[in-house]
């Protein structure tokens, strides 16, 4: 039996419902083992996406064992990589040229980028394994 994220109770062996608060477990928090220097391998898959790619690079570099936190800081360290380099060249060509229109953009694509952090991180909280449509199919292929 492991214990409950929320109480530290009990659950079933298997997880999916804690005995004393009722909390349904997902399925990652149960037999996800553990990641570098024991951290729990779903902190670990927070944490990947946490610094964006910054940290993303240190789990590559770090974990060698968990599949679970090296295709997290993969596809942090290729997702948020490539969104701060395409806009940082944005934000160079762009400033070459004066228009509002393109700054109203920039805004735009700032912001996406800003939610799309905010629901991955969302998600590797609540223990869901995000897999984003292309990144995450060619980090399985090459990667893992």
């Amino acid at each position: 039996m492991d214990s409950c994220p929320v109480c530290g109770g009990k659950k079933y062996k298997g997880g999916v419902r804690c005995q004393e608060c009722g909390f349904d477990i997902p399925a990652c928090f149960s037999g996800g083992g553990s990641s570098i220097k024991g951290l729990d391998a779903q902190i670990s898959s927070f944490l990947c996406y946490l610094g964006l790619w910054v940290t993303g690079l240190l789990f590559v570099l770090l974990e060698k064992k968990n599949r679970q936190v090296r295709f997290n800081a993969w596809q942090s360290l290729v997702t948020f990589g490539g969104i701060s380099i395409f806009l940082f060249l944005y934000r160079s060509v762009t400033s070459l040229v004066d228009s509002t229109f393109l700054e109203v953009i920039y805004i735009f694509l700032w912001l996406g980028a800003l939610i799309l952090w905010a629901l991955i991180l969302l998600k590797t909280y609540q223990g869901e394994k995000v897999k984003l449509p292309v990144i995450g199919e060619w980090i399985e292929e090459r990667f893992l």
